[in-house]
């Protein structure tokens, strides 16, 4: 049986999500990755979900994070936490001031589990929930000192087009997130 184990960067499926359809929040991703692998010839050996803690969201948001983490603890998801940062920025064009997040840490979070299940062998497939091109150099340096070693890019449609010609021809293929697939694992946290 092919060992796959998943890897998302949840900012960057989020976002990614959120573009493709506002009302898509948060997903069943146990469920969904269920579905991605091939019961006869794979079995999935672990989740590693990569995020940071949205401080700066409004009661209700940082509610629906903390359930939702909570419900990927129970599917015994590895969660591993980065930060976000707040910087002031001023519009050039009027003047105003805003607080702009960003957060920090995933991208090498990622790109270490990436590597480290590589080197430890703890994978033969990969399920890479990103399209963020930071990950060009760690997805060529697993290709070129593994080259056995399969990563599927899954992401939305709009995120993967754009990275087609770089992390696309390094990777051994493309999961699209299609409404379709999503729908049965859509989790709605205001409906209850």
């Amino acid at each position: 049986m092919k060992r796959v184990e998943v890897i998302i960067d949840g900012l960057n499926l989020m976002h990614s999500l959120s573009q493709q359809s506002p009302n898509i929040e948060y997903l069943d991703l146990v469920g969904l990755c269920r579905r991605l692998v091939h019961p006869s010839s794979e079995t999935l050996v672990s989740f590693h979900y990569f995020t940071a803690v949205a401080n700066h969201l409004s009661d209700w948001g940082q509610e629906k994070q903390r359930r939702f983490l909570a419900s990927l603890e129970q599917d015994l998801v590895s969660i591993k936490f980065g930060q976000f940062n707040q910087t002031r920025s001023t519009c050039q064009h009027c003047g105003a001031k805003s607080n702009k997040h960003s957060e920090k840490q995933t991208d090498v979070g990622v790109a270490t589990a990436l590597i480290q299940g590589a080197y430890e062998n703890t994978y033969d497939k990969v399920l890479l929930f990103s399209a963020d091109t930071d990950l060009i150099p760690a997805i060529a340096l697993v290709k070129e000192k593994f080259p056995e070693k399969e990563i599927k890019l899954v992401s939305t449609v709009a995120y993967l087009r754009p990275i087609h010609a770089t992390m696309g021809r390094l990777s051994d293929g493309q999961i699209r997130l299609t409404p379709e697939l999503l729908g049965p694992h859509l989790i709605n946290y205001d409906a209850e």
